[in-house]
């Protein structure tokens, strides 16, 4: 069953950045993010509908096997980002970004509620995301961290010019010349 008058869902987002250039070569930046959610999708289970003091259920019709979708899902997210670069040190190209990230919502904040979560069970009402009030799904225990988030995540690259031919003329120059060596390594938890 679906509320007759959902509402749009709502994001806003705030993002603050410094960035400082250190030299010719390197650059440091640190930043803020934040998004706050409303009129999110949120499933409701029927089997949740009673009344917690006399067990008493307020529509003994409905089954408890089905689910109600509102648009009452809120979700918050905040993160740290800080990068630092440095470029063309002797032949060396060096990036690393760090971000630190900390969201919570009542079903994990996807826009598609819990018919296709990979933390909820995807409907047997099982999943750790579910509402365990259904009248007021906003209860504060209610609370899970966003689908796919990352607390810590590190990134780096780099990049290094090999010297050897590099500035050599012709055929062997042309082919042995201007090689580069690169890796790219993630960290996150």
């Amino acid at each position: 069953m679906f509320e007759t008058d959902m509402k749009s869902p709502e994001t806003v987002q705030v993002t603050f950045d410094l960035q400082r250039q250190i030299g010719r070569l390197a650059s440091v930046s640190a930043g803020y993010v934040h998004t706050s959610g409303k009129n999110m999708p949120i499933l409701a289970n029927f089997a949740n509908a009673y009344d917690r003091v006399t067990g008493a259920r307020p529509n003994p019709a409905v089954t408890p096997g089905g689910w109600y979708v509102t648009s009452g899902q809120t979700m918050v997210y905040n993160a740290f980002e800080g990068n630092a670069s440095l470029r063309r040190f002797h032949g060396l190209d060096m990036a690393l970004h760090y971000t630190l990230s900390k969201g919570w919502s009542q079903q994990g904040g996807n826009l598609i509620g819990n018919f296709n979560s990979s933390i909820g069970d995807g409907g047997s009402g099982s999943g750790y995301n579910n509402t365990q009030d259904f009248f007021d799904p906003l209860l504060d225990v209610d609370y899970s961290p966003l689908i796919g988030e990352v607390r810590h995540r590190v990134t780096g690259t780099l990049v290094y010019e090999i010297p050897f031919l590099a500035g050599r003329e012709g055929v062997l120059g042309g082919v042995l010349g201007g090689w580069q060596l690169s890796s790219v390594f993630n960290f996150r938890t």
